[in-house]
């Protein structure tokens, strides 16, 4: 259902699946500008959602998250997890256009003493909230908010999470959110 990979994570799936694509992805082609990631990165992206990957969670590091999906599914961002696999069964036999619908979630402001566990804190995040019975964004936005923890924390994972810090910093990563 869900994938989280970074850049060059999206590019190995992709062309693990079939064979070498266009546009293949390298830190040296880079930018600070996510639109222009994503313009690199669309082939892959493209190739994956057609596999039967249903959302695409692509990690950009200090520039945040990006949500990816096909134009097929409709995506309000309040959808619990049981409404999702709900949707994904019925389009699972339709054909697929190749639009593909973006959402940004900027990364939150850090003191960055490690990156090590940051990646796994946001998908614990993201997967602890699903499983409360929150949408799609809010989890994603909650997820964001957990690896910031991690990466000001010199554990891979941060001893100690206050909940009420976490919900205000996912408010807030909410509140930035755009389709793009």
């Amino acid at each position: 259902m869900f994938v989280s990979p970074n850049e060059a994570e999206l590019v190995a799936m992709s062309e693990g699946t079939c064979c070498k694509l266009e546009n293949t992805f390298s830190s040296q082609n880079c930018s600070n500008n996510v639109q222009s990631i994503l313009s690199i990165l669309e082939v892959h992206i493209q190739k994956l959602l057609d596999d039967g990957i249903m959302f695409i969670v692509l990690t950009l590091g200090a520039l945040g998250v990006v949500l990816c999906w096909h134009g097929t599914q409709t995506l309000s961002g309040n959808e619990k997890l049981s409404e999702l696999k709900g949707n994904h069964i019925q389009t699972l036999n339709k054909p697929i256009p190749s639009n593909v619908c973006y959402v940004h979630f900027p990364a939150l402001p850090a003191s960055v003493v490690s990156v090590s566990g940051a990646g796994d804190c946001f998908v614990a995040g993201v997967l602890a909230t699903l499983c409360g019975h929150r949408g799609l964004y809010e989890s994603i936005a909650f997820g964001i908010a957990v690896a910031r923890h991690a990466v000001q924390s010199e554990m891979n994972v941060p001893t100690s999470l206050c909940r009420v810090q976490l919900t205000a910093n996912a408010q807030e990563v909410l509140s930035s959110a755009r389709h793009l």
